[in-house]
């Protein structure tokens, strides 16, 4: 299944993240930690004839379609997008945000406020998509570092599908 081979490579990916950031002294924020994980750990899993086949299927800050709210926009920006196509967006032929992806993933940096409200979001999402994954990332990065992840599946979420912490990896 696509959406279970896109796991694989985020739960490897995610490991490298953390065993680099067990071995290293980097220190950032958010921002530059999603930046790290997209450049220097998910895009290298880019293979031919793989889900993730090409690093422009990956997008930091991208829009994608809003869930149907009273007065909301119709898309939201989320923290780490992967589509199913190269080059792909949210945007369709007439400029609306129609075009789903395959994964989201939501990241909180050292303070866990928040994470709920990106679950809660990620599970509405999901509901009745059966070809989407979202991940809700918890992370401190530095030491000792922990990272902890809930999958999000059609509504559901796992939480603790993966963790590392204190350098030892699990999940």
């Amino acid at each position: 299944m696509i959406v279970q081979r896109l796991e694989d490579i985020v739960r490897i990916s995610l490991n490298e993240l953390a065993e680099y950031l067990s071995e290293s002294t980097w220190r950032g924020r958010e921002r530059e930690l999603v930046s790290l994980y997209a450049f220097g750990f998910l895009q290298k899993h880019c293979k031919p004839k793989s889900v993730l086949r090409d690093p422009t299927q990956i997008g930091i800050e991208v829009a994608v379609p809003q869930l149907p709210k009273p007065g909301a926009k119709s898309q939201v920006c989320k923290d780490l997008v992967i589509w199913k196509k190269p080059g792909m967006t949210c945007w369709d032929r007439r400029g609306k945000p129609t075009r789903h992806p395959l994964a989201i993933l939501e990241w909180k940096v050292n303070l866990k406020k928040g994470i709920e409200a990106d679950i809660d979001w990620l599970s509405a999402y999901s509901e009745e998509r059966p070809k989407f994954a979202g991940f809700s990332v918890f992370c401190v990065p530095r030491k000792p570092v922990l990272l902890d992840v809930a999958l999000v599946r059609l509504g559901e979420v796992e939480p603790g599908w993966l963790k590392f912490n204190r350098g030892q990896p699990g999940g």
